[in-house]
């Protein structure tokens, strides 16, 4: 039993960074004053919902139906206090299932893997991470990249569509994950894309199946509004308008907005940046989709593809929200193990630190972009623009697997 837990579980100090690291951010969180309505707005959406009524008759409401299900099992019966706690500690349970995962990749060749997600996770703070959900996404994204460098390639699409049900924002790797299993060069590829698909598409399918006795088909708007949301006052495009405005280029003040929330920019700029952007984006995962498939499509390479995709997507995205930094961070732990990684992993850490400092210290500096707030909105830019760049020259010059090919990593359809 003692040799079977020395391999399951990380080391014990490991293990007791974790608890230790895990212990502070709850602590922190039972001390916070301030108190975050988006709990208050998450339990009044499920308490609807185990009403038998339609949360999406909110408008704007952009979650999809499994992430709507997976508040319920945080508690949604409860009183707000209650809810607030059960979330919390529901959290620290998804974290301690990313740390196996992350050891598991770590005892597979992936050096330094579960130390790296033990400390870069608790910079997104007590109230970015323990009060939000996008670690479940995060942690499946994790898994499903650990499946692919051992050659587990059904398991890493249906984890990957698992991801997507719960936060479409993994949908980004689906391109690059097409190349991958394309360049298998085994027969069959069209029977075998295809299966991929169905592996990918039905987590979505069946909490949709489910969420139609109470929304009917209202939940598409999760999806749908997300091509028009307006821009966020911190995400990049944003910061752009802000600075077209202050170069005395219209008037861009933020707004707050009743659908996300949330305060926006809004302004003449907004129809060419959004073209602008969203071009970015596109001509960006094509560019990754060529240096990918140009060399060996393999595991490792599609690692470096796929985390240089969401720091893409977080770049150009006209939505961002400070948690949204644990989109990132999975992918780069697997990296690590190379200076090209750990120098990614140590920039996204820095701008991760950045998001907690500024939310909700200085929420207000962002929202006016006041010196402070353009001073933190800029470097967290840059920082995530190098990170990018780095990913990015590195994949387009490693034709061959850059490191290690993890133990059992053979092609295999588990």
């Amino acid at each position: 039993m003692g040799a079977r837990a020395r391999v399951l579980l990380p080391p014990l100090p490991t293990l007791a960074v974790w608890a230790v690291t895990r212990y502070l951010l709850l602590a922190q969180l039972i001390d916070f004053k301030t108190r975050d309505g988006v709990m208050g707005l998450t339990l009044m959406w499920v308490q609807e919902l185990l009403a038998g009524a339609n949360p999406y008759a909110v408008p704007g409401l952009a979650y999809p139906p499994a992430a709507m299900f997976s508040f319920v099992l945080f508690g949604g019966d409860s009183a707000l206090d209650t809810y607030r706690t059960t979330f919390a500690y529901s959290i620290v349970l998804i974290d301690f299932a990313g740390l196996l995962v992350a050891w598991w990749a770590e005892r597979s060749g992936r050096r330094h893997a579960a130390i790296a997600y033990v400390a870069s996770i608790p910079l997104m703070g007590p109230v970015l991470l323990l009060w939000r959900y996008d670690l479940i996404p995060a942690v499946l994204g994790l898994a499903a990249l650990v499946c692919v460098l051992r050659g587990m390639r059904n398991w890493a699409w249906l984890l990957l569509g698992v991801g997507i049900a719960f936060k479409p924002y993994l949908a980004v790797l689906v391109p690059l994950w097409a190349i991958w299993e394309w360049s298998a060069g085994r027969p069959g590829r069209g029977a075998r894309l295809a299966r991929c698909a169905a592996l990918l598409v039905a987590p979505s399918l069946i909490a949709a199946v489910a969420m139609l006795p109470f929304a009917g088909l209202d939940f598409r708007s999760a999806y749908s509004s997300q091509v028009s949301r307006d821009f966020t006052q911190d995400s990049t495009p944003a910061v752009v308008m802000a600075e077209l405005s202050k170069a005395g280029v219209g008037d861009q003040r933020a707004v707050f907005s009743q659908e996300c929330l949330c305060f926006v920019r809004r302004g003449s700029a907004v129809p060419a940046l959004r073209l602008a952007f969203n071009a970015l984006l596109l001509a960006g995962l094509a560019l990754l989709a060529y240096a990918l498939a140009r060399g060996q499509a393999d595991g490792e390479r599609l690692v470096i593809a796929s985390a240089a995709a969401l720091l893409l997507l977080v770049l150009t995205y006209p939505v961002y929200s400070p948690q949204y930094m644990l989109w990132l961070i999975p992918a780069l732990v697997l990296l690590v193990g190379d200076r090209n990684g750990a120098v990614a992993l140590g920039l996204v850490m820095i701008a991760t630190a950045l998001a907690a400092y500024s939310y909700p210290l200085h929420y207000l500096a962002l929202i006016e972009y006041d010196p402070l707030g353009r001073r933190i909105l800029i470097a967290r830019t840059l920082e995530h623009a190098a990170a990018l760049a780095l990913l990015a020259g590195w994949l387009w010059r490693s034709r061959v697997a850059p490191m290690a090919t993890m133990a059992r990593g053979a092609p295999s359809r588990r």
